[in-house]
């Protein structure tokens, strides 16, 4: 047990680490992306841009936690005369079970706005 570890069982409190992260106003990168699915739709490339490198597994991450995200198969052109590629364009599904999840997991009100 470390040291703020002993110091938070005496308090019966977080451990310092754990109350820095409560308390950060800075939103995870899934935040982040919920947000965006919640408001428009993201394809790999536009989530980089948000800073989501590899946005399929936030995806996946945000389904285990109970969100219903829609997706669909798209072509985006490659640069030069290559041709296109497939990639997934994601989306929350708007049902108003699904948008409370999303405002409880974003511990907000402006997850369904």
């Amino acid at each position: 047990m470390t040291e703020a570890q002993k110091m938070a069982a005496l308090l019966d409190t977080d451990t310092a680490t754990e109350t820095h992260a409560k308390c950060t106003a800075v939103p995870t990168k899934e935040e982040d992306v919920l947000r965006a699915l919640t408001h428009d739709s993201l394809n790999r490339f536009e989530a980089e841009r948000i800073g989501d490198h590899c946005l399929n597994s936030t995806v996946s991450q945000l389904r285990k936690k109970g969100i219903v995200i829609l997706d669909e198969w798209e072509r985006v052109p490659t640069r030069g005369a290559r041709g296109y590629t497939p990639v997934k364009r994601y989306w929350v599904a708007p049902e108003p079970k699904n948008l409370a999840r999303v405002r409880s997991l974003l511990g907000s009100e402006q997850g369904g706005e």
